[in-house]
């Protein structure tokens, strides 16, 4: 899963280039749902994805449920920031 993160990085680096290039074109409204793809990375996958990757590296049972606790936070919070961000863009 570590592995990954430079993976999703890199599509959430080039989906915030075509954010960019839609609002550089005038086009706002084409620039909506790349905007929200890059939201998805930037409030809600890093959030949980990170963490949980360290728990499952992780071989201390104190910090494995640190770790734990942590990405269920994140997915919490992220879940519910995003969520926001779908339904009421503005």
């Amino acid at each position: 899963m570590l592995a990954l993160v430079p993976v999703f990085f890199g599509i959430q680096q080039g989906v915030e280039g075509r954010v960019w290039q839609e609002l550089e074109a005038g086009s706002a409204e084409g620039a909506r749902s790349y905007a929200l793809l890059f939201h998805f990375f930037s409030h809600f996958l890093w959030l949980w994805w990170l963490p949980l990757c360290s728990y499952l590296m992780e071989s201390n049972a104190f910090r494995k449920r640190f770790f734990a606790g942590f990405a269920a936070i994140g997915a919490l919070i992220g879940a519910t920031g995003y969520t926001l961000l779908v339904f009421h863009p503005e």
